[in-house]
């Protein structure tokens, strides 16, 4: 879907230059059109949405920053205990297995690295 810019880019590090919406939409050939305005009051709710929506995408995306930085500590901190343990070197993989865990069972497996290609 194509979408007009509010202000096109000036080289030279200028301001923005103001757009021509009317122009734009006259030159475009039927590819743009001003929504009819019985549509723009229905479409407020989804722009307000939309607002909100993006607001919490920012939250989530904290979030899930926060949870990748948990797990890399977590599976850092256990590799260490596990090369003290003489039970791995660094090269290995590991994980959680995923089903004992919602049994309430938290077993580590082991394996050998994948090769790179």
């Amino acid at each position: 879907m194509s979408q007009v810019p509010e202000s096109a880019p000036v080289p030279g590090g200028l301001p923005p230059q103001k757009i021509d919406y009317n122009k734009i939409v006259e030159e475009s050939d039927g590819r743009f059109i001003f929504l009819p305005k019985e549509f723009i009051e229905k479409y407020k709710p989804i722009q307000e949405f939309k607002e909100k929506y993006a607001e919490e995408l920012k939250k989530l995306a904290k979030l899930d920053l926060e949870r990748q930085i948990m797990i890399q500590n977590f599976f850092f901190d256990l590799r260490k205990k596990l090369e003290k343990d003489g039970i791995l070197t660094w090269d290995k993989n590991i994980g959680l297995n995923e089903e004992a865990e919602k049994a309430g069972k938290f077993i580590v497996y082991v394996e050998e690295p994948q090769p790179r290609q």
